[in-house]
Protein backbone atom coordinates (compact mmCIF):
# COMPACT_ATOMS: atom_id res chain seq x y z
CA UNK A 1 0.00 0.00 0.00
CA UNK A 2 1.47 3.35 -1.10
CA UNK A 3 1.54 6.03 1.35
CA UNK A 4 1.39 9.96 1.17
CA UNK A 5 4.20 12.07 2.69
CA UNK A 6 3.73 15.42 3.86
CA UNK A 7 5.81 17.81 2.14
CA UNK A 8 6.86 19.35 5.87
CA UNK A 9 10.98 19.14 4.65
CA UNK A 10 13.50 21.46 4.16
CA UNK A 11 12.62 23.48 0.31
CA UNK A 12 15.72 22.38 -1.30
CA UNK A 13 19.02 23.55 -1.90
CA UNK A 14 17.53 25.89 -5.00
CA UNK A 15 14.38 26.86 -3.57
CA UNK A 16 16.57 28.18 -0.53
CA UNK A 17 18.45 30.44 -3.02
CA UNK A 18 15.44 31.72 -5.08
CA UNK A 19 13.25 32.71 -1.38
CA UNK A 20 16.40 34.10 -0.26
CA UNK A 21 16.45 36.14 -3.60
CA UNK A 22 12.98 36.90 -3.83
CA UNK A 23 12.65 37.83 0.18
CA UNK A 24 15.65 40.68 -0.57
CA UNK A 25 13.85 42.00 -3.57
CA UNK A 26 10.67 42.34 -2.02
CA UNK A 27 12.28 44.39 0.82
CA UNK A 28 13.98 46.71 -1.35
CA UNK A 29 10.77 47.65 -3.23
CA UNK A 30 8.91 47.93 0.03
CA UNK A 31 11.33 50.04 1.70
CA UNK A 32 10.70 52.40 -2.23
CA UNK A 33 7.10 51.53 -1.53
CA UNK A 34 6.68 50.29 -4.83
CA UNK A 35 3.46 48.42 -5.13
CA UNK A 36 4.18 47.37 -8.99
CA UNK A 37 7.24 45.62 -8.24
CA UNK A 38 6.34 44.01 -5.17
CA UNK A 39 3.18 42.55 -7.11
CA UNK A 40 5.54 41.57 -10.11
CA UNK A 41 7.64 39.21 -7.75
CA UNK A 42 4.90 37.27 -5.77
CA UNK A 43 4.05 36.59 -9.35
CA UNK A 44 7.27 35.69 -10.19
CA UNK A 45 7.33 33.24 -6.65
CA UNK A 46 3.93 31.82 -7.97
CA UNK A 47 5.83 30.86 -11.08
CA UNK A 48 8.21 29.66 -9.97
CA UNK A 49 6.33 27.50 -7.58
CA UNK A 50 6.95 29.26 -4.16
CA UNK A 51 4.43 29.81 -2.31
CA UNK A 52 3.88 33.11 -1.48
CA UNK A 53 3.90 32.67 2.66
CA UNK A 54 7.17 31.72 2.20
CA UNK A 55 7.99 34.81 1.55
CA UNK A 56 6.53 36.71 4.30
CA UNK A 57 8.29 34.39 6.59
CA UNK A 58 11.51 35.55 8.57
CA UNK A 59 10.47 39.25 6.61
CA UNK A 60 9.95 40.51 10.44
CA UNK A 61 10.88 44.52 10.10
CA UNK A 62 10.79 44.24 6.28
CA UNK A 63 7.56 46.12 6.20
Amino acid sequence: MATIECNTQQPNPRQQVLVHSLRQRIAEARSRHDADTIQALFREAVYLGIQPNLLDQGAGSAG
